[in-house]
């Protein structure tokens, strides 16, 4: 048992080296440092390569709460380390507004006040 979870534990530790390696993933990083704009595809590109890295991540976190575009975009974004800087910037929102939406989905998924680094913390856990 211990193997088979050393083995899915490095396995993952490899998918996520090759994302972070992908071309998408530095167009984000790159994006999100220089303000650049991102185009329809290349959110729908970030999907494909977060769900193949992360077990389809999305799917997961739709079973956990039906999420909006935006708020989809707010997390594909937390899940791949960009911070709420970055976020605000490649979403076309504020930083007190990506802050508002992080607080709103933990609280609409916990039935209670939550703080944003919580729901942060469950799309890291996905």
């Amino acid at each position: 048992m211990n193997c088979k979870i050393e083995a899915d534990q490095k396995e993952q530790s490899l998918a996520e080296i090759a994302f972070r390696q992908s071309d998408i993933y530095c167009k984000f990083k790159d994006a999100a440092n220089d303000n650049k704009p991102i185009d329809a595809q290349d959110w729908e590109m970030l999907r494909i390569k977060v769900d193949r890295c992360y077990k389809d991540f999305t799917a997961r976190l739709q079973a956990i709460y039906p999420v909006s575009d935006i708020e989809m975009k707010i997390c594909l974004l937390l899940k791949i380390g960009i911070n709420v800087t970055g976020i605000a910037q490649l979403t076309r929102r504020t930083k007190s507004a990506i802050v508002s939406a992080r607080k709103k989905l933990y609280e609409k998924t916990h039935g209670e006040v939550g703080k944003p680094e919580q729901w942060d913390k469950i799309i890291q856990s996905l």
